[in-house]
């Protein structure tokens, strides 16, 4: 992988070298301040000529041969950090985002970066600011500050933005440690992008102008490089609100890639280029957690590790704005599976603690840092707390497809899956299914090997079966159970021991299941007919969806075919029924997964009406746009069911009338209507062929 970057980039070589030269006699050296006038003079070009602040050609900063010992620094930081994330930093290569330039925006973009005049845009926007009862032009006003600012860059009115905007240049003179403080540096970036999120929009501008002042003829290189660092992190969190001011920031940093000849800054500064083209896409919904901001500083991915459940792991680097389907396409090549098969998997969130376990299906259009900066925060207060808790990503089935015993590859991830929830308690079992299953589990762990099989067993007993389970037996009496079971094994092979246990459970409602916690929504369902509890299950299977109560007995079971229609908003998922009286049963519930409950349906019912995988594969890979409209407001998806997707068709055409039923159940807030200009005209087409039929049958009549 180095050599390939090699070739593609030979202005990376030196980053890439470095990983590889350790200091073994210094240790990890920090950057030196460069202090006195002389060493100033030779490094620095001055910018006293350049009418737009920070856009003078000339500007670079020269360093020894150690140029990019400041990378390897990351070793010596603090070493907390999330249990996903890889511990083992120094091997890290530097992001990819630091060797793509300019080239990587749109012929449209570059044009408006390049258009801009900073004369025109700037001086509108900014507080009017007097030196010696002379008003100071916005070039100066963006210069370096060393002292506290009296009043923001930009005019607001709001007193609480001023506040903040104040506060948060006291942080960035803190963090460029120009301000004495006893926090660490990175703190006061946290805290700067805690600022930003509880405000205002205009803060976001607020706060790159204010980076970019301490950028702008600043001739202290350390004090340089922390004010670039700070802009990455700004870079992987958000963009600017106003869009002059967003590509204000893009033209500096253009013309700094065009010109600037020190490699170290190019490397930061296409770095952030790159994360502000991105971040533009996506804002990241959390503030990064300190161990990331780390990772920021020092231009590095971050690296995490997604378990199986067959005990493997595979490290996957990330970068702040990667999502959960990025990740998932990564470990799917990685295990070289079918592309076209990918829509079959997820990843899966399990937080482990003393008290139970949690776990999530994690939607595809997730950020992964975003989730991660949740765990870290949340394992901070554990350790107030004096809780352990661990979180892991995993990969995960999401929707199950037949396959045949010879698939060993399918059969094994399958079998390793299933016997994970069975411990797990997804299973109604009785003590004799139970000893079945954990006899099968172990023989496939340790084959003939009885000795070791049984000292397992005793010593992790909660392994092979669900811990609510144990305490119906004593615990000699599971392990004598299971061993004269396992006994009965000998000779066979394990891939047989894995296929026998997985018909073990074929006669079981909740096998091929994917289950989702809800609540029974009352309020907007129809009358409750079928007795759903207020706490259930949503289980979904390749034939249908099975409500299931909390001891997961069947409660009612649809079939796809019966479904008349089902939609999703942020928090809720609804099921239209037809009735034998042709009107509408409708089923609501309370649920944070909708969007994967939608996508799991929505392959299900195509799978049934005979779609190819691509096909599939291609309307699941539009939800990412499609779902949008969820997240940002709250309003929902409504879809045609009945084994046929999510289409309208020519003998569907009353599907309009049924959208407006759903919306008056939930009052236009939740669910609105989807209608695409295909099935409007092809309803209008419809009916028009109707009342032509009609006219010329009353014609025959005359």
């Amino acid at each position: 992988m180095k050599e390939n970057l090699l070739d593609k980039n030979d202005e990376n070589k030196e980053l890439l070298e470095m990983d590889d030269n350790k200091d073994n006699n210094e240790g990890l050296k920090q950057i030196k301040t460069i202090s006195s006038d002389s060493n100033r003079i030779n490094t620095i070009n001055s910018r006293k000529n350049s009418k737009a602040p920070g856009l003078n050609k000339n500007f670079s900063l020269k360093r020894d041969n150690s140029i990019f010992s400041e990378f390897r620094d990351l070793d010596s930081r603090n070493s907390s950090i999330a249990s996903s994330v890889n511990r083992d930093r120094a091997n890290t290569l530097l992001s990819r985002d630091c060797s793509l330039g300019g080239d990587s925006a749109s012929v449209e973009l570059k044009n408006e970066i390049l258009a801009l005049n900073p004369d025109t845009i700037l001086p509108p926007l900014l507080y009017k600011r007097t030196k010696m009862f002379k008003e100071m032009s916005y070039v100066d006003i963006l210069k370096l500050e060393k002292s506290e600012i009296g009043k923001p860059l930009l005019y607001m009115e709001d007193v609480n933005d001023i506040e903040t905007a104040k506060q948060m240049f006291r942080n960035l003179l803190s963090y460029m440690k120009i301000r004495r403080s006893s926090k660490e540096p990175i703190l006061h970036a946290k805290k700067i992008l805690l600022l930003v999120r509880q405000a205002n929009p205009i803060i976001k501008d607020e706060a790159y102008l204010q980076v970019y002042k301490q950028l702008h003829d600043n001739h202290e290189y350390d004090s340089y490089m922390a004010a670039l660092k700070m802009l990455a992190i700004l870079s992987s969190s958000f963009v600017p609100d106003n869009k002059n001011i967003y590509l204000f920031i893009l033209k500096y940093l253009y013309e700094e890639m065009r010109d600037n000849k020190n490699e170290l800054v190019l490397s930061h500064v296409k770095y952030i280029f790159q994360r502000m083209l991105k971040t533009k896409e996506h804002e990241r919904k959390n503030v990064p957690c300190k161990e990331e901001l780390e990772f920021i500083e020092f231009l590095r991915p971050i690296p995490i590790i997604v378990y199986l459940f067959d005990g493997n792991k595979i490290n996957v680097n990330v970068e702040s704005y990667t999502s959960i389907k990025e990740v998932k396409e990564k470990v799917i090549n990685n295990l070289f599976l079918d592309d076209q098969n990918s829509m079959n998997y997820c990843l899966y969130e399990i937080c482990t603690k003393v008290n139970g376990t949690e776990e999530r299906f994690l939607d595809d259009s997730e950020r992964v840092c975003d989730i991660i900066s949740v765990w870290k925060s949340e394992m901070d207060k554990d350790i107030k707390k004096k809780i352990e808790s661990y979180f892991r990503f995993y990969f995960r089935i999401l929707i199950f497809t037949p396959f045949g015993k010879d698939d060993v590859e399918t059969l094994t991830r399958v079998f390793y899956q299933n016997a994970y929830d069975v411990v797990a308690g997804r299973f109604p079992l009785s003590v004799e299914k139970i000893i079945s299953l954990a006899s099968l589990h172990l023989f496939s762990e340790y084959l003939d090997d009885d000795i070791r099989a049984k000292d397992d067993l005793e010593e992790n007993l909660d392994n092979y079966i669900n811990k609510n389970k144990i305490a119906l037996l004593p615990r000699d009496d599971w392990v004598k159970n299971i061993m004269t079971k396992f006994s009965q094994y000998k000779g066979v092979s394990r891939i047989d021991a894995q296929w026998n246990f997985l018909e073990e459970l074929k006669t079981i409602h909740t096998y091929q299941t994917t289950q989702f916690e809800a609540k029974y929504n009352d309020k907007k369902s129809s009358i409750n007919e079928d007795n759903i509890p207020a706490s259930c299950i949503i289980a979904l299977r390749p034939d249908g969806i099975c409500i299931l109560d909390e001891d997961l007995s069947q409660v009612v079971f649809y079939e796809y075919e019966s479904i008349k229609n089902w939609g999703i908003s942020k928090d809720q998922f609804i099921l239209c029924m037809p009735t034998d009286s042709n009107t509408v049963k409708r089923v609501c519930f309370l649920t944070s997964q909708t969007k994967v409950i939608q996508t799991v349906i929505e392959v299900y019912c195509n799978v049934k009406a005979g779609k190819t995988k691509k096909y599939i594969k291609d309307v699941v890979d539009q939800y990412d746009e499609r779902f949008k409209s969820i997240d940002a407001t709250k309003k929902g998806m409504v879809h045609k069911s009945g084994g046929r997707g999510s289409y309208f068709n020519e003998n569907e055409y009353k599907l309009l009338n049924d959208l407006d039923s759903i919306n008056e159940i939930v009052n236009d807030e939740e669910i609105f209507k989807e209608r695409t200009s295909n099935a409007k005209s092809k309803i209008n087409d419809i009916n028009a062929k109707k009342e032509e039929n009609q006219q010329a049958v009353l014609m025959k009549e005359v």
